[in-house]
């Protein structure tokens, strides 16, 4: 009787190290690293996608934190502003991101957060009132198709009808609305704590660590649509793969920016 033997696991990547994260920041374009939205949600999108992000989020909060609040001197009001701030904009990667790579990575990594949060400053908690989404839940469900096709269109624009009408057809009705109602009209569509625009980097980088090629292709194209310039959405494209390579993730399927066309759906 013959027996198949298993290759060895790979050996587990040694955690990041905040001295790490501040290099990968410091490798974003200028004008992203020199945004505290921006690099802290494209940064916690990557890590949690390569699902390191326990071991890291403490490391980012701190790091954002420490920014914030280094310009002024801060009052104990003022430090729990800025916490609530940086907490929302990580929470709004985790559940933007979890389109990308699911909602357990992003329990995870809010669970860290949270037990470190309750450990050091309690009193910095967000509460109900930061529900980013509240407005959504006295609507009908079907309320959420136009803002679902509004902001598809933003991203896919003339590439859409064939997207929908080609590629998805009426042969996968279930996974249609799940991509469109829910994770376009609820999720990435909100625009309470980030935008359109930073919410393609955050979904590209997401993506970039999941290794895959067409989505990768539609969302490069997006933000360069949403007003990034080549240099930045280039820096987030080589910044995840650098992470992601750090961190023992393949990303062998990640298209370069030039293949990505304008007039291609591809």
């Amino acid at each position: 009787m013959s027996t198949t033997s298993l290759s060895p696991l790979s050996p587990i990547p040694p955690e990041l190290t905040l001295d790490e994260l501040k290099s990968f920041r410091a490798a974003l374009s200028p004008s992203i690293r020199s945004d505290l939205d921006a690099w802290l949600t494209i940064l916690t999108a990557t890590v949690v996608s390569c699902h390191h992000g326990p071991e890291s989020i403490v490391h980012l909060y701190e790091l954002a934190l420490t920014q914030t609040t280094s310009s002024f001197s801060a009052d104990e009001t003022s430090r729990k502003s800025a916490s609530q701030r940086i907490q929302r904009l990580i929470q709004e990667a985790l559940v933007k991101g979890s389109v990308i790579h699911g909602i357990p990575p992003s329990l995870d990594t809010i669970f860290a957060l949270l037990t470190h949060i309750r450990a050091t400053s309690p009193s910095y908690l967000l509460d109900a009132s930061h529900f980013a989404r509240r407005s959504s839940l006295d609507k009908p469900i079907s309320s959420l198709t136009a803002s679902a096709h509004e902001a598809l269109r933003r991203v896919y624009k003339h590439n859409l009808d064939q997207i929908l009408t080609e590629k998805m057809g009426d042969n996968m009705e279930d996974l249609k609305f799940l991509t469109l109602e829910i994770n376009y009209g609820f999720n990435l569509a909100c625009q309470e704590v980030i935008g359109w625009k930073l919410t393609e980097l955050v979904v590209l980088a997401a993506l970039v660590t999941q290794n895959c090629r067409t989505e990768v292709s539609w969302h490069l194209r997006g933000a360069l649509r949403a007003g990034w310039s080549r240099e930045d959405v280039q820096s987030v494209r080589e910044v995840a793969m650098s992470l992601a390579r750090r961190l023992g993730v393949r990303t062998d399927k990640v298209p370069d920016l030039d293949e990505v066309k304008e007039d291609s759906n591809d």
